[in-house]
């Protein structure tokens, strides 16, 4: 990302939207509810904060969100197939609201969603990068021819021209 798109005003709050949930957690967790909600509620808001601050990742911050959740619900459901019982055994689930959909608490399902919103943009939010799918170009640029390695290609070239040389010769 250049440096005159990351001076742009949204990104003040830079900083704030990478370590908002880890900082938002805290108080969170000491509110009479299960952990999972603080932690829900944590990542939807972390996600929301890099949104605000890079409008661009709106869109993969959502199909990330249910990537992520689909991958999570897959991993679920080996559990409740696989090792029967063992959900009712480890989670609490009378301190959960959500009720279970297939055998899998509702809140891991929103926390699996959750989780994919906000980690989704955290790579090129972190790193100041810009998506693959447009080679980091905004769309009011035009694209470059793409590169070949010139040096490679014209010593395979000359390599050839010097062997089939070699053969006329002969």
């Amino acid at each position: 990302m250049s440096a005159e798109a990351q001076a742009k005003p949204l990104h003040r709050f830079h900083l704030a939207a990478l370590l908002g949930p880890f900082v938002l957690f805290v108080p969170l967790y000491f509110v009479p509810w299960n952990p999972i909600y603080a932690s829900i509620t944590s990542l939807v808001v972390g996600a929301i904060a890099a949104v605000f601050c890079r409008p661009d990742l709106w869109k993969k911050t959502v199909i990330g969100g249910f990537l992520f959740l689909s991958i999570y619900a897959v991993f679920m459901l080996g559990l409740v197939w696989f090792v029967p019982g063992y959900i009712e055994e480890v989670w609490n689930l009378a301190a959960l609201r959500g009720g279970l959909i297939y055998g899998i608490p509702a809140e891991e399902l929103l926390f699996g969603f959750a989780f994919g919103l906000y980690w989704t943009g955290v790579y090129e939010h972190f790193t100041w990068s810009e998506s693959a799918a447009h080679g980091g170009r905004t769309t009011s640029e035009p694209a470059s021819p793409p590169s070949i390695e010139v040096a490679g290609i014209q010593s395979a070239i000359e390599f050839r021209s010097q062997r089939n040389e070699g053969v006329k010769k002969q």
